[in-house]
Formats: C-alpha cells, structure tokens, sequence
C-alpha cells in the first residue's frame, strides 16, 4: 500500500504524540514511500525517504514488525524513529543515506518476539517474505547502498526460517559490492536491536559467517 494519504509527516511532532516519551531529537520531515501492510497482521515494507525521489536508500532488516507504527494515523513506534535518526543524514564516505527501506525477517505483526516460534500464522501470510525482499531490492536497482541488520537476539526463536533470508539478502546485495553495518553485535553474536540498552549506538560495520546450517555469527569489521 502506497502512503498517499499523509505522505508528509514530522518526526518530531510524532514523538510528542508517542505514547510512551522518548528521547528522539531528531526534527526533520519524512515521505512515506510505501508501507505494505494489513494492521495487526503483516507489514511486508515500510520506506521513510526525505524526498520523493531518494539516491541513497539502505535495507535496514529487523526481525518483525511490532505494529505500532501506522502511516495513516501518524504515528511511528520508537525502533522506526530511533532508527531513522542514527541512519538518515549518515553515512560512509560520499554516501549519505537519504531514505531507509524496512524489512523483516518475518512480516507477521507480535509484540512477544517469542512467538514468532508459531509457524501458523507464517503459513497464513498472502506472500511469501523472501520473494517480497528481492523484489524490492530489484525495484530500487541502482539506489540501495549498504544494509543495516538490526534484528538481535530475537534469531533464536526461528533459526531455519530466519537464516534463509539471511541467505536470500546476501545473494541479492554480496558483501564484495556492499557494506554491512550493524549498531552492535550482543554477547550472542547478533547484531544489537535499535532500542538495546548500550550506550553510543552507531553505524559500525560488521561482517558474518555460517556457523551452522540455520546459524549465523556476526562480528564486527576490522
């Protein structure tokens, strides 16, 4: 679904709307490019740009959606705003990221991460996840610089399903043409969640390896 309704919002005046107050400094003015969901049960894809024609996008990969975020009522739950806030105007080099493209390693909607162990509600989902994220990707050739992997330690809860599009991510964007980041990687060997409790998150880059068939270790670049 395309945001046409309230393509335009303000960060800042979202987070004094938050239900909970977080501390997001960050006053800029955002497009909503696309946000393929059905409340309280999948988002597919959310795409937060500066402009209506972004250059530098990164693929920032959670592991699902928590449902507070919705477009149409301008509201924006705290990892998307905590997020766009580390990442837009960042960058390495000459590339600043302008626009970030959400994805997830499962699009069902939870608030417990753990049940993302139930493979009912995956099986019901009208698309198939990985299929959705390379087509995305393709549809944004030429524009999408680097990934942010921000999923944490919520992997253990689906290893097999998740490690695919681990999998998929790295045949569509090789780590020899891009860069992966993280903003931490836990004591578990995943990159750290967005609203981990770490001081001085930031864009590092990292690197990971199979350690398993349905496991991966992240550490970070040297």
């Amino acid at each position: 679904m395309r945001c046409t309704k309230l393509s335009l919002f303000s960060i800042l005046y979202n987070t004094v709307k938050a239900k909970v107050p977080i501390n997001f400094e960050c006053n800029m003015t955002l497009n909503c490019l696309a946000n393929d969901w059905k409340k309280d049960e999948y988002r597919y894809s959310l795409e937060l740009s500066k402009s209506k024609t972004p250059q530098n996008t990164i693929l920032v990969v959670g592991v699902n959606p928590g449902g507070q975020t919705d477009p149409e009522e301008q509201y924006f739950g705290s990892t998307i705003r905590r997020v766009c806030k580390l990442v837009i105007n960042n960058g390495e080099g000459n590339t600043t990221y302008d626009s970030v493209l959400f994805v997830n390693l499962t699009p069902v909607i939870a608030k417990a991460p753990s049940s993302l162990k139930d493979t009912a509600s995956i099986e019901h989902l009208p698309k198939d996840n990985i299929k959705e994220i390379k087509s995305l990707i393709q549809e944004r050739n030429g524009r999408i610089h680097n990934v942010l992997f921000c999923f944490g330690n919520s992997f253990k809860y689906n290893k097999e399903l998740f490690s695919k599009v681990i999998r998929a991510i790295e045949e569509a964007l090789p780590p020899s043409k891009y860069n992966y980041w993280c903003l931490g990687i836990s004591k578990k060997g995943y990159p750290v969640h967005p609203l981990a409790h770490m001081k001085d998150l930031k864009l590092t880059e990292c690197t990971f390896s199979q350690i398993t068939p349905d496991d991966y270790s992240f550490q970070k670049k040297n």
